[in-house]
C-alpha cells in the first residue's frame, strides 16, 4: 500500500455508521490536522483493534441511514444506439453511426 494514513478519532466525535462510511460531526481539515498520526496513540486512552494482547469495551457506534446511495447503472440506463451523437473531436462533426465517424477519421484526419 502507498500512502496510507492513519486517524485515530475519538468516539464523541463520531456522528454515526451507515454501514459504509463513518460520518464524523468534524469537518475533514480538522480530523487531518488533530487525529492524524504515525504512530500508535496511547491505547488507555484509544482502541486500537491491532494493539497486541488487548481486549477492551468500547462504545457502540450509532448505525444511522445511509446519507448516500451508489448509483446503479443499467442498460436501461444508457442511451439507445439510435439516439447516440457520434462527434469527431477534431472537427466537430457528427455522424449517425460510429462506421462513419470511424471512415471520417481515418481519411480526413
Amino acid at each position: 500500500m502507498v500512502n496510507v494514513h492513519y486517524y485515530y478519532i475519538p468516539i464523541g466525535k463520531v456522528e454515526g455508521w451507515d454501514g459504509n462510511v463513518l460520518w464524523l460531526k468534524v469537518p475533514e481539515e480538522y480530523v487531518k490536522r488533530n487525529y492524524e498520526r504515525d504512530t500508535y496513540p496511547d491505547p488507555s486512552q484509544y482502541y486500537l483493534k491491532d494493539f497486541p494482547g488487548y481486549t477492551a469495551v468500547y462504545p457502540e457506534v450509532e448505525v444511522i441511514l445511509p446519507k448516500y446511495s451508489r448509483p446503479v447503472y443499467t442498460t436501461k440506463n444508457t442511451t439507445p444506439e439510435e439516439f447516440r451523437v457520434n462527434l469527431c473531436e477534431l472537427c466537430q462533426t457528427a455522424f449517425d453511426t460510429e462506421d462513419d465517424l470511424s471512415q471520417h477519421v481515418s481519411t480526413s484526419h
